[in-house]
This record gives C-alpha cells, sequence and structure tokens, in this order.
C-alpha cells in the first residue's frame, strides 16, 4: 500500500507499508506533518541571481542576496508560522469548516460566521430586550442605526444588549459595527402578531414553517455579508491578519504579501533561499497555476505562463499556502548549458509544488516539459535529457515502536 505520491516521472524513494494498520500510521505521520523529505534536481541555467541570461526571464542580475532579500525581523516573526505549522492548520480548518458549510448549504464560513439558527436566537435575544424597557429609551441606549447616544455620548450596545461600563470602553469600530450588525437584525421582518408569535417559538419550530425558515436564512445571509465588509474594510487598513496571509472570500486568496515570494533567512547559508507561492489546481488541466499576487514584480513571461486566479469557463481557483527551502549544490553544465544542482525541501506538500516552484525563479527543472519554458533556448535545453532531473533523495519519518524517525535514502542519480 503506498503511504504518498511521487509525480509519474519523478524518482526516488516511495515507502510502501505492509498492512492497513502500518499504512494508516504513515500516512497520519504525513498529515501531521511529523514527515522531512529531501529532493535532489538539476535546474535550468546557473543559480546565481542570473536566470536565463538575465534577459528574457528569471533572476535579475547580481547574486541571491539581491534578487532574494533577506528577511526582515517583522517578518522573521510572520516566518515562524510556518515552522510550527499554524499557517498549514488555519488553512485546513478553514477548509474543513468550508466542506461543512456546503453539505448543510450555508456556504464559505469565516470567523464571526452566524448561521441561521444563530441569527434566530439573536434576533429574539435583541426584542426581548427591547420589550422590557420603553422603545424610545432603548433607542438611546443602543443607538440602532441612527446615530443615537446616551447622555454620556456614548453609545449602548454589546450585540444588542446594554452591559453597563464595559461598552464606555468600545472603541469607535466597534460601536460601529454594533450598530449595522444590530440594523440588519431589528429592521421590520414580519408583522406584529407574527412577531409575537416567533418570540414564543423555538428553532425546531421555525425550520418547520419554510416562510419563517427562509426569513431566518435570508437575514443570515445579510448579517454575514454585512460582517464580511466590515471585516474586509478593517483589514484593508492593517493588511494581515498576522501569519503571513490575506483572508479575502473563502481563503481562496492565501498570498499575503507580507512574506515576499523569494527570500532568504538570516543566518542560513548564502546559498539557501526559500520560495512562497500559494498554488491552485484547475480541474481541467495539468498544470498547477501560482496566484497572480505573488508574480506582480516578475517578468511578462512568467506571469502569463505560470500564473491565473480563474478556471478556464471563470470559476475562482482554491489557492493553498506553499513553501520551498532551496540550497544551491553545485553549478556546472549538461552537454555545453549551464545548470545547476539543489536540494529541494518542501515544508508543504502540494502537487507539482516542486516543480513550479522552481519554474517562477526563471529555473524549471532540466527535462520538465510541463514548466519549461516555451522558448527556443528552453526546447533546445529539453533536448538534452530524456527524463525530468528531479528525484526523491531522503525521507524521514516516525515508524510503529521506534523512538526515533527511521530514514530512508535513495542514492543520488546526479553525481
Amino acid at each position: 500500500r503506498p503511504t504518498h505520491q511521487l509525480d509519474y516521472a519523478t524518482s526516488g524513494t516511495l515507502l510502501l507499508a505492509k498492512s492497513r494498520k502500518a499504512a494508516g500510521i504513515a500516512c497520519q505521520a504525513f498529515q501531521n506533518r511529523q514527515t522531512k523529505k529531501e529532493y535532489l534536481a538539476i535546474v535550468h541555467h546557473s543559480v546565481d541571481g542570473c536566470g536565463a541570461g538575465g534577459s528574457s526571464f528569471g533572476l535579475g542580475r547580481g547574486g541571491l542576496e539581491n534578487y532574494f532579500p533577506t528577511l526582515t525581523t517583522e517578518q522573521e516573526a510572520i516566518f515562524e508560522s510556518w515552522m510550527n505549522g499554524a499557517l498549514e492548520d488555519k488553512y485546513r480548518k478553514e477548509k474543513k469548516n468550508d466542506g461543512r458549510s456546503q453539505q448543510k448549504g450555508i456556504g464559505k464560513t469565516f470567523v464571526g460566521f452566524m448561521p441561521a439558527h444563530s441569527i434566530f436566537a439573536k434576533w429574539r435575544g435583541l426584542n426581548q430586550q427591547k420589550r422590557k424597557s420603553h422603545k424610545r429609551k432603548w433607542e438611546e441606549n443602543h443607538d440602532v442605526g441612527n446615530g443615537n447616544n446616551n447622555g454620556n455620548g456614548n453609545a449602548d450596545h454589546n450585540g444588542g444588549v446594554t452591559v453597563g461600563d464595559r461598552d464606555k470602553q468600545e472603541s469607535d469600530s466597534e460601536k460601529s459595527r454594533n450598530r449595522q450588525l444590530n440594523a440588519v437584525l431589528l429592521k421590520p421582518s414580519f408583522l406584529k402578531d407574527e412577531e409575537d408569535r416567533l418570540m414564543e417559538c423555538g428553532w425546531k419550530e421555525i425550520k418547520r414553517n419554510q416562510k419563517y425558515k427562509e426569513a431566518f436564512q435570508d437575514m443570515a445571509k445579510e448579517y454575514n455579508d454585512t460582517l464580511r465588509n466590515i471585516q474586509d474594510q478593517e483589514k484593508g487598513e492593517d493588511g494581515n491578519d498576522g501569519t503571513g496571509m490575506s483572508d479575502s472570500e473563502g481563503g481562496n486568496d492565501s498570498s499575503g504579501r507580507v512574506l515576499p515570494t523569494f527570500f532568504r533567512c538570516p543566518g542560513e547559508s548564502e546559498d539557501a533561499f526559500y520560495v512562497q507561492a500559494p498554488l491552485a489546481e484547475d480541474p481541467n488541466l495539468f498544470q498547477v497555476f501560482v496566484n497572480p499576487d505573488s508574480l506582480q514584480n516578475s517578468p511578462h513571461e512568467i506571469r502569463s505562463k505560470y500564473s491565473r486566479s480563474t478556471t478556464e469557463d471563470g470559476k475562482e481557483l482554491d489557492f493553498r499556502p506553499s513553501l520551498t527551502r532551496c540550497v544551491v549544490l553545485k553549478r556546472g553544465f549538461w552537454n555545453g548549458l549551464p545548470v545547476t544542482k539543489v536540494l529541494l525541501q518542501p515544508w508543504t506538500g502540494r502537487r507539482h509544488q516542486l516543480r513550479i516552484h522552481m519554474a517562477i525563479t526563471g529555473h524549471a527543472i532540466l527535462g520538465d516539459v510541463t514548466y519549461e519554458q516555451g522558448s527556443a533556448q528552453g526546447d533546445q535545453e529539453s533536448k538534452t535529457c530524456n527524463r525530468m532531473c528531479l528525484h526523491a533523495h531522503k525521507l524521514s519519518i516516525p515508524l510503529v515502536g521506534g523512538s526515533k524517525n527511521k530514514v530512508f535514502i535513495a542514492p543520488d542519480p546526479f553525481v
């Protein structure tokens, strides 16, 4: 039983399990990021900052330190979210929530999202509070949608419920948020006698009445759309959520610009650099694509070949955070053409990740017909090798009953 996958044209280590139990344990280790993989590859051109001659595509002249900037102290802190798995956990949690939501027919969720049954409970709570006091007094305390304040100049509302002195500590943005959301819930939606009946009902009774069920589903949609717009506006001010990822609709835009696409880490080897570019699969195509935001500063040839935001039929692609560490091992020639031997360490396990991450640097893997450039020079170089020069060299994984990781090595074919 295979426990993981290699691309068809990739050689090297492939771990097979002899039993279903062993396969399950190994697969869990891969899922929990307890494994470490190392690949060897031969890539086009000399990886020294010159790319394909520093002209048609690839890196600008001046060496790795110029094209791959070193992370700042602030960026290093965000880079930690990759090292400790926080960024991947965030993505997986969002995808899990999205899947559950789509099964229930409520669309994709996000922080603060409220389904229809929660909206009903919140609506009933607000109306109960409203009925306990005089309408005019209640409006002054809660300042719902009309900008009214209490005698102290502060709007007293927190999800529609007065909470005394705590409201005085609310920021202006929190007050504005609550006013807008409460206005959605308290918009006249029912006749007076209908509202009286609904106040006595539970959600189980509401679900049995198609009219009222749809009314609260519509209310939930408007509430969540309003909240989402507020969150987008607030994020537009600070630019990120602390993980280096933006969190736009459905989490699809995973290309937060806090970390650059190409960078180096302080204290590491001068020959080591990273590629951070979210990837997405088009179900109708074999090739994987990079988020266009990641290649804003790349040459047109790179952007046009490797980036795309939607499928051919206009559907948004689901971009997944992806990170690769690259180390230059040796520079030389292959049939008279400049090439570089590199060590590749994937921090995430996306399909074609190593292949396209190297391609967007201008150094596609030798023999990779999918991601090699279509220029005459690329065509000439691809004829120099009859295989894709990517090799799964080393796999480290914890196995049953072992206190240490077991390391499997496939000999280097590029010696």
